[in-house]
C-alpha cells in the first residue's frame, strides 16, 4: 500500500499506537483512548492528530466514534482484513534461462608466492642491501 497510497510518518506513528493500544486490550473490537492521554505520549498538536486520525480513516485502517468533550473519551476500531488498494506487483518468474552444455573458461594463473624480501624491496622501487 506504502507504493500506492504514501503514509506519512505522523501516520505510521499513530497507527502503531493504535495497534499497540488494541493489542493492550486484547484485541477487542472496539477500545477507548482519551485524545489528551494519546497526544501527550504521541506529542502531537490538536490539529496534526485530527488530521491524521482522519486520514487513517479515510484509508480505510480505522474507524472511530468522536468523544464527547470531558464526558467520554473516543472509541476506536482497527479495521482487519481490509483490501487496501491494488495488491503489490510481486515478482513473476522469468522464463527459464537455457544453458550451454560447454562453457569455456579461460584458465587463470594462481599467483606465485615470492618469498624473497629483496625481491619485494626492488619491485617496489627500493634497491636490496
Amino acid at each position: 500500500m506504502n507504493r500506492i497510497d504514501p503514509f506519512t510518518p505522523t501516520e505510521v506513528c499513530l497507527y502503531f499506537y493504535l495497534l499497540s493500544q488494541w493489542n493492550n486490550y486484547n484485541r477487542e473490537e472496539k477500545f477507548e483512548i482519551g485524545t489528551r492521554s494519546l497526544l501527550n505520549e504521541l506529542r502531537m498538536t490538536d490539529r496534526t492528530f485530527f488530521s491524521v486520525r482522519d486520514s487513517l480513516r479515510d484509508k480505510g485502517l480505522i474507524n472511530f466514534t468522536k468523544g464527547e468533550r470531558r464526558s467520554s473519551s473516543p472509541v476506536y476500531q482497527i479495521l482487519e482484513n481490509v483490501d487496501i488498494g491494488r495488491p503489490m506487483r510481486t515478482a513473476e518468474p522469468e522464463a527459464e534461462t537455457e544453458m550451454p552444455e560447454e562453457i569455456e573458461v579461460d584458465e587463470i594463473p594462481s599467483p606465485t608466492p615470492n618469498t624473497q624480501p629483496s625481491a619485494r624491496r626492488s619491485e617496489a622501487g627500493t634497491e636490496a642491501p
